[in-house]
C-alpha cells in the first residue's frame, strides 16, 4: 500500500478450544454432544468456549486449552 499507516488490520474472532496430539502428531479437538464426548481432527465440529476457565474445567492430563481464531479448519 502506498500509505502503511491506512492499512486496516484484520483481527480474527478467537475461541478457546480443548485439544489433544494423539500418536500421530496430529491435533483432535473436544466435540461434545449429547451422548458421549469426542475428539475429532475438525475445528469447526469441535466445542469451543468463550472464557479460558470454560475450556479449562474440560481439560485432563492429556489435553491442553489453546486460544485459536475460529475461522477455517487449520
Amino acid at each position: 500500500p502506498d500509505n502503511p499507516e491506512e492499512t486496516i488490520e484484520l483481527v480474527p474472532d478467537m475461541k478457546w478450544f480443548v485439544q489433544k496430539k494423539d500418536f500421530n502428531g496430529d491435533y483432535r479437538f473436544l466435540k461434545i454432544n449429547a451422548k458421549d464426548l469426542s475428539f475429532n481432527h475438525k475445528k469447526d465440529k469441535a466445542a469451543c468456549f468463550g472464557t479460558k476457565e470454560e475450556a479449562e474445567k474440560w481439560k485432563n492430563p492429556l489435553t491442553e486449552v489453546v486460544l485459536l481464531p475460529i475461522e477455517g479448519d487449520d
